[in-house]
């Protein structure tokens, strides 16, 4: 038995921006193990071999995460532009890619996804899911979700796509909902996504001591602190 101690890692280097580099993922890496983490959510696409390879060398596990959208977009120019036509094929590329890594523990179809709460959610759950099960059938199928802070109405959007996952990555979830969804599905499940953030701005220095929660949009004042002591207002620990 092993308690998951982990991460939502993004695929940015930082100043390297996308491009892959596998001496700036080591780097990473060994910054997140000095830490205590074991654990990384490829928040929220796929991996690169190279991300995943390094997981292998250092003993990390994985919960590797297709997609940020489904067909319902979130900003102008995202995913949602192409999922009808690409997730398929994209979705089979990642398990294809990842499926004997012995670090991926768990398949995630998509993170915090606005259609997961409306009628066309369960057909494409239902559609994404069989996609992984026809290539892997040993590891649990997961979402992660910011749409279960309350047990959903039977035969709900939400109520039919969790019957048909194995698990649920809950988001700023407190504690009496996740004892409400435990109490309603026994059989799933289910584990803290996400439930801190911060910000901060490169070279800005607050005060150490002052803890600020929420964004300030005065012209002028947006910067945060260096200190990673500026919490975003979601944030639950």
């Amino acid at each position: 038995e092993m308690k998951l101690k982990g991460v939502n890692l993004h695929h940015d280097l930082g100043a390297l921006g996308s491009a892959v580099s596998s001496d700036a993922i080591v780097r990473q890496l060994r910054i997140m193990k000095s830490m205590g983490v074991n654990a990384v959510r490829t928040s929220h696409n796929p991996p690169s071999p190279e991300f995943v390879r390094a997981c292998e060398e250092m003993g990390i596990l994985l919960l590797v995460e297709a997609f940020d959208t489904w067909r319902t977009q979130k900003v102008k120019y995202d995913y949602g532009r192409f999922f009808d036509v690409n997730s398929g094929a994209d979705l089979r590329e990642m398990v294809h890619a990842a499926k004997n890594s012995p670090s991926v523990v768990m398949w995630s179809i998509g993170n915090e996804i606005p259609d997961s709460s409306s009628a066309a959610g369960p057909p494409i759950a239902r559609r994404l899911i069989d996609e992984v099960r026809a290539i892997d059938t040993t590891r649990p199928i997961v979402m992660g979700t910011d749409r279960y802070r309350s047990v959903p109405a039977p035969g709900s959007p939400q109520d039919q796509i969790l019957q048909m996952l194995d698990g649920l990555g809950v988001n700023y979830n407190n504690a009496s909902s996740i004892d409400g969804l435990h109490a309603r599905y026994p059989t799933k499940f289910f584990f803290e996504g996400e439930s801190s953030s911060s910000t901060s701005t490169r070279g800005y220095y607050q005060d150490p001591d002052q803890l600020n929660t929420g964004e300030n949009y005065t012209p002028g004042k947006r910067n945060t602190s260096s200190y990673d002591n500026n919490l975003e207002t979601w944030t639950y620990s």
